[in-house]
């Protein structure tokens, strides 16, 4: 089945990615320790982005994997996407101002609140128990169950349980009275300890106070918060800020914290992984065998007052802020080494990984060296002094030698500076040879040259000795960017304007380099830009070329695009790395790229997607956007060190834990018509649905929390679907007209690395039918029919058969009519709609709806039609918009295309809807000749219409639309994208987007524009088709300095000029302004 194709792949997908990096060589590499939360993927959310309160007193997911929040505003349920305000109206829920949560063992939710008592829920019900249940007051703080499951409530008045009858029953103290405001209960054992705003722990065993001497010395303390270790570990928290420890009934640590004196410890939380939290008025604090870590406000968290923590079953670390609304931190795939050093976050431009392990960052300021522990002092020293020496400069690139030195491009007078092992430098400069004193790299040859690139030049070094190389030397642009030095020698240079250039060095007779250009790249011959950011060659000797606006591989003589393999649309790629484990790690503007270096390969020599390639970004845990013209790095066993706007991250294959929980699917909702379906109704065995209802929409969602933007949803109803279908992330579907009988709609999700919930959800009903469907319907209706014809039949009989003759003869004639009027309606259907189509609503009575994968839509528009029609008679403005329109009908069927509607002056085609191949190149065709046969009614009419055309390539979805008379339409984003186009479009021209382009690019001459900005979808590339003169060889650059020229001539009355330069322009490739500003200029000429 296609669904489970689907579905497999999104799961082979994410374990080759696991095997990928998990079956990486893994050997210790930089001594960097990911444990604090500055260093996760950090997720806060407020009333600015749809949290209902800021006031967060309690975080619980329960156990069908939803999050719940309590809020002085109200108890609010999330489901990673949506915020759910539980209210009475909807939800049966009276509380007020929820503080506390707690879960038992039969799943039933307990909420105690601040005003209105405690609240129980299950089978979506709510319950409370108020003063009438024994509570002795209705403002609950806190709620547990002891080991023998019983309830315990505490309340701003004392501590109550709750016993088999309901009732709850207060405990007091040996006095009489109750324990005052609790704060905690925590159950140990036979013991319950309670906390409150009394001074001291209170310890009940047996329902009653009890006394033990090893908490004599703390009870001058009053506590705010506790937790239970699973090794029977005791930690309890003052209001003051002291943290107490206890084991085998002995206190065997106080931890008094500066930062934390006088604040109150709020609540304890030991993840799964060991790592003991405690919640503070001072932010989250990680309590760590060595030293306790802080992260406040100070690192990013909206408000330091945090009120309670939770871990969900994917391992996220929720916590929830008194002002500050609710925070999420998950594990990502990669480490903030910034957040964890606590460096600066600033634009990297540098990172490497020394021999030693030291860790070296470059900056715009300076440089940062994490050095090594085992690092000997001597070095250290060296270290420091050379840190020193560079600090507030420009640092381009670090770069080590195979023996150990390390050198550092710079723009300041040390230009490049060598860092020897013994500690010493040596620093190249301007004064020494170089261009200028910005350097931007350094590279050694595999014959021991330095090469060494500036903003004004290549240079080299060579036995102590600069040589420098310009333009005289045949380099076509001096601002370099990196070099690479092919297997066979060939070294490959990348500029800032000048495209790629390869060459090859050698020694003159004087033992002087010198070098020979081959041959220059550029857009001219098949680059996507002039800016070459890096070049790699591969372990198989192909050659990578990371441009600004795309990826262009080199083998074996021949450029190919990379384009189709990353994805649909060209993107600026910073750099390409390979690992070990034949891997390419590809940095783009927006994201990394992870894919098996053979795969992509063959899917760039074969222009399609590239498969299993996996895109990291923000949400997977990079600090910030990938730095542009920077220098990432990889190690020998892997370790990836990114460059980004915000610090460097790392990617450390043993790092990658997959997330294997498989979300839990849950059906929220069905809406009948616009009836939203009461929830326990939906719950029953089967659900029914009235025979008047026409749409039934499911509501559903998962419940995954890491990166919820990347849950994916599948579903599939029984009765109807022979299959199942792909959603995305969309959390709803809606079936329409759907016959009587039984129907089971099902739901699965995927998480966000593919592992999938196979049972998903389902919800059963049963579509009720209209009385006339029903047998005994029919069994009447056929009584009743043969009662009426029975009775007079003898009579007429013989009547009957006199007339058989003379019918007959009628029914013949009728036959034939019918016949012919069949043939008329046939032919009518298949002008307003496809072949296709038509076949298939003339064969079975019926056409669905499809969707077309692969086609190509025109939008075309009549212009200066109007102004022509307001002198015309509405019988003539008619007449021509038919011999218009009867024109392109005509061009559409010689090219094989169908016209699918006119509106107004303007029209709209299509072409692929029958499965053609070469759907964009027949379209374009028939657009082009619609262009040229304007010419031709304009000379017949005296009209000045003119014609705009927009043409993109894509999905669409299409079908009859069953008015009072029939209409076939497509709809989609390309139909869209078409009309945009269109839009931007001068007269008498045709723009294509780049998906038709890279379908046509072998038919058509194209013309490149600049970047249009349409509608809702930003700047987005386009070209124009040379229609008229395919040699047309002027570049943007060359028409702009025209038409400046051009308006200059006209301004100063020069109109021989304004007409010899406008004869060198092509209207037709000119952007709407400037041929606009043409034609008025056209007008006023003599």
């Amino acid at each position: 089945m296609r669904s489970k194709k689907i579905t497999d792949f999104m799961l082979k997908q994410r374990l080759l990615l696991w095997a990928i990096l998990l079956l990486c060589p893994v050997l210790p590499a930089a001594e960097i320790s990911f444990t604090n939360l500055a260093g996760s993927v950090q997720t806060f959310w407020s009333d600015a982005n749809g949290l209902p309160s800021n006031r967060i007193l309690d975080v619980f997911q329960d156990e069908t994997g939803y999050i719940w929040l309590a809020s002085y505003e109200g108890l609010i349920r999330f489901d990673g996407e949506t915020f759910t305000e539980i209210t009475e109206a909807e939800h049966g829920f009276t509380g007020i101002s929820p503080r506390v949560l707690c879960e038992d063992a039969q799943s039933t939710l307990w909420i105690g609140t601040n005003t209105t008592g405690l609240y129980s829920y299950n089978h979506k019900t709510f319950r409370r128990y108020g003063t009438g249940t024994g509570l002795q007051n209705l403002s609950i703080r806190a709620i547990t169950f002891d080991d023998d499951g019983r309830l315990w409530v505490g309340t701003a008045d004392g501590l109550a349980w709750r016993e088999k009858n309901g009732k709850f029953v207060p405990l007091l103290n040996e006095n009489g009275k109750g324990l005052g405001i609790i704060t905690f209960i925590l159950p140990v054992k036979d013991l319950l300890f309670v906390g409150s705003n009394i001074p001291g722990i209170t310890a009940i065993r047996n329902d009653r106070v009890t006394k033990l001497p090893y908490l004599n010395e703390i009870q001058h303390y009053t506590f705010s918060a506790a937790h239970l270790d699973a090794d029977g570990t005791i930690w309890f928290g003052t209001k003051d800020g002291i943290i107490i420890k206890i084991q085998d009934e002995r206190i065997v640590e106080r931890i008094a914290l500066d930062y934390l004196k006088g604040v109150s410890i709020n609540k304890f939380l030991r993840t799964s992984n060991g790592t003991l939290y405690a919640a503070t008025d001072r932010g989250i604090v990680t309590l760590t065998a060595d030293k306790p870590e802080s992260f406040s406000e100070d690192n990013g968290l909206p408000d330091n007052r945090v009120s309670c923590l939770c871990q969900d079953i994917e391992g996220n670390l929720w916590i929830g802020m008194e002002h500050g609304g609710v925070g999420k931190f998950s594990k990502g795939k990669f480490l903030d080494l910034t957040s964890e050093e606590s460096l600066s976050p600033e634009a990297i431009n540098s990172v490497l990984e020394d021999a030693d392990k030291n860790i070296w960052i470059a900056t715009d300021h300076g440089i940062t060296c994490l050095q090594s522990s085992t690092l000997p002092p001597s070095r250290a020293a060296h270290i420091d002094s050379l840190t020193e020496m560079l600090q507030e400069v420009c640092v381009r690139q670090i770069r080590e030698d195979a023996d150990g030195t390390l050198f550092f491009a710079t723009y300041s007078d040390h230009g490049l500076i060598q860092f020897f092992r013994d500690g010493s430098t040596q620093i190249l400069s301007e004064k020494d040879g170089l261009p200028n004193n910005r350097v931007r790299f350094s590279y050694r040859s595999a014959d021991g040259m330095l090469w060494i690139g500036t903003s004004a030049g290549l240079a080299v070094c060579f036995n102590d000795t600069v040589t420098t190389f310009t333009q005289e030397d045949g380099l076509p642009n001096l601002f370099i960017l990196c070099a690479e030095q092919s297997r066979d020698g060939r070294l490959w240079i990348g500029t800032d304007g000048g495209g790629a250039i390869v060459m090859k060095a050698s020694l003159n007779s004087s033992r002087k380099p010198t070098i020979a250009v081959e041959h220059v790249f550029t857009r001219q011959n098949g680059l996507h830009s002039d800016i070459v950011l890096r070049i790699t060659e591969d372990t198989d000797g192909n050659i990578w070329l990371c441009t600004s606006e795309g990826l262009r591989l080199y083998k074996d003589g021949t450029l190919y695009t990379a384009d189709h393999a990353i994805g649909k649309h060209p993107v600026s790629v910073l750099n390409l790395l390979q690992d070990t484990a034949g891997n390419f790690w590809i940095i783009t503007g927006k994201d990394l790229l992870l894919v098996k270096s053979d795969d992509f390969i063959q899917a760039v020599l074969q222009a399609r997607s590239a498969e299993n390639l996996v895109r990291y970004n923000r949400l997977d845990g990079l600090p910030g956007q990938l730095a542009a013209n920077a220098w990432a790095h990889i190690t020998p066993h892997n370790t990836l060190f990114l460059p980004t706007l915000k610090g460097v991250a790392v990617c450390v294959p043993a790092y990658h834990v997959p997330n294997t929980h498989a979300p839990t699917v849950v059906i929220e909702g069905v809406i009948l018509d616009d009836t939203p379906l009461d929830v326990l109704d939906i719950m029953e065995e089967t659900f029914p649905v009235a025979a008047n209802i026409k749409r039934i929409v499911f509501k559903f969602t998962a419940l995954s929390f890491t990166i919820p933007q990347r849950v994916r949803f599948e579903y599939k109803l029984e009765g109807y679907d022979d299959r199942w279908h792909s959603c995305g992330t969309a959390r709803e579907i809606a079936y329409t007209n759907l016959n009587p009988g039984t129907y089971s709609f099902k739901v699965r999700a995927s998480n966000n690395d593919g592992m999938v919930n196979e049972a998903g959800a389902s919800a059963v009903f049963v579509k009720k039918q209209f009385f006339y469907q029903t047998g005994w319907f029919a069994l009447l209706l056929i009584l009743c029919i043969g009662a009426v014809i029975f009775v007079p039949i003898r009579r007429r009989f013989r009547h009957l058969k006199r007339l058989a003759h003379a019918l007959g003869r009628k029914a013949a004639q009728k036959t034939t009519e019918l016949a012919d009027e069949k043939e008329k309606h046939d032919t009518l259907l298949r002008t307003i709609a496809p072949v296709s189509v038509i076949d298939e609503y003339i064969s079975t009575g019926k056409a669905k709806p499809k969707i077309y994968p692969a086609v190509t839509v025109l939008f075309a528009d009549v212009t200066g039609f109007t102004e022509w029609s307001e002198r015309q008679q509405p019988e003539h403005i008619i007449a021509q918009l038919q011999a218009i329109f009867t024109q392109f009908d005509g061009i559409m069927d010689v090219f094989g295309c169908d016209r699918i509607k006119t509106l107004g002056g303007s029209y709209l085609a299509c072409c692929g809807l029958r499965n053609e191949k070469d759907h964009a190149t027949r379209l374009v065709g028939a657009a082009v000749e619609m262009l040229r046969s304007f010419e031709t009614i304009n000379k017949e009419t005296g009209g000045n219409f003119k014609l705009k055309i927009g043409i993109d390539s894509g999905q669409v979805t299409g079908g009859l639309v069953e008015t009072p008379t029939y209409n076939f339409d497509i709809v989609g984003e390309t139909v869209n994208t078409a009309r945009l186009l269109e839009l931007v479009t001068a007269s008498m021209a045709c723009t294509v987007s780049m998906e038709t382009a890279a379908l046509i690019s072998e038919r058509y001459q194209l013309y490149q524009r600049p970047p249009c900005l349409l509608n809702g979808k930003g700047k987005v590339p386009c070209c124009y088709v040379k229609y008229r003169d395919p040699d047309y060889t002027l570049e943007y650059a060359d028409i702009e300095r025209r038409y400046a020229q051009l308006t200059a001539a006209f301004i100063h009355d020069r109109f021989d000029m304004c007409k010899a330069i406008i004869a060198q322009l092509d209207t037709s490739l000119l952007e709407p302004d400037m041929a606009r500003g043409i034609t008025i200029i056209q007008q006023q000429l003599p």
